[in-house]
């Protein structure tokens, strides 16, 4: 079977190499150390997303 490649994850700005993904869950844990958008992508780019990290209203007073 062919693994398409939108059956993997990759992301320089979380620090994830590209991975291969499984059929069912799959659970990547990352600690963001700046604010700001961090993009992702499958391998080849063509399938993207971003995630936006704020700053915790607790840590930063506001």
């Amino acid at each position: 079977m062919a693994v398409s490649c939108a059956a993997s994850l990759y992301s320089p700005d979380l620090g994830i190499e590209p991975m291969v993904l499984e059929p069912g869950l799959n659970i990547v844990t990352f600690t963001p150390e700046r604010t700001g958008v961090l993009r992702y992508s499958c391998g080849m780019g063509m399938y993207w997303g971003s995630i936006t990290v704020v700053e915790d209203p607790a840590v930063s007073g506001r």
